[in-house]
């Protein structure tokens, strides 16, 4: 994440610039510059990609240890703003929501990562599911946030 030089305190808590749409991003509740630059980063501008997993049988809790380890590795890259695995529904389905800067600082990173750990970060939770894909990956375009009425 971007550093928040001594010029800018007076301003994270007001307004930031957003390049989605050219509009301006709502004002922030004064919360304090790193808090309100986060919530810059992860709200207004955002591209999340959506992952389906079917783990194999008797190895969900491998693979959830496995996906916490490599997730783990590249959220410590720039541009990533958190990673989550959720199960909805049916229990034998797993979704992983990777949310990035952007759709190509994504791209960017995962090429950085394979370059210095290579490909098996990216993929060594495979080991433990029958089949697993992309489902969607998009760009944030509106939000609704508490306090925003």
């Amino acid at each position: 994440m971007p550093k928040i030089n001594e010029t800018d305190k007076d301003q994270a808590s007001q307004s930031f610039p957003c390049s989605i749409h050219s509009r301006q991003a709502r004002p922030l509740p004064n919360i304090g510059t790193r808090r309100a630059h986060h919530l810059y980063a992860k709200l207004i501008i955002m591209y999340r990609v959506i992952f389906e997993h079917h783990p194999k049988e008797g190895q969900e809790a491998k693979f959830v240890a496995e996906w916490q380890k490599g997730s783990d590795i590249i959220q410590s890259y720039p541009g990533a703003l958190g990673t989550k695995l959720f199960r909805i529904t049916n229990p034998k389905i797993l979704y992983a929501m990777a949310d990035w800067e952007s759709k190509d600082v994504r791209t960017k990173t995962v090429e950085a990562i394979v370059k210095d750990h290579g490909e098996e970060i990216l993929h060594a939770h495979e080991q433990f599911v029958d089949s697993y894909e992309i489902i969607a990956e998009g760009e944030l375009i509106a939000e609704s946030v508490p306090g925003n009425q």
